[in-house]
C-alpha cells in the first residue's frame, strides 16, 4: 500500500467551477456572431461543444 495522503479534491472542484463559469456565456457569444458568418459561428459552437462535454458529463 502506498503511504500517501488522499487526493485533495479542492483543486478539482476549483477547476470545474472555473470551466462552468467560462462556458456559461458561450451560447450568447455564439449567437452574437453576425448572421451571415455561418462558418465562424459553427467553429465557435464546435469549440464550445468539444469543451463542454468533459465538464458537464465528467468524461
Amino acid at each position: 500500500m502506498i503511504n500517501e495522503p488522499p487526493a485533495d479534491v479542492r483543486d478539482m472542484s476549483m477547476a470545474h467551477t472555473m470551466c462552468r463559469r467560462e462556458i456559461r456565456p458561450a451560447p450568447e457569444l455564439v449567437r452574437a456572431v453576425p448572421g451571415a458568418d455561418v462558418a465562424p459561428a459553427a467553429t465557435a459552437a464546435g469549440h464550445v461543444w468539444t469543451r463542454r462535454g468533459p465538464v458537464l458529463t465528467g468524461r
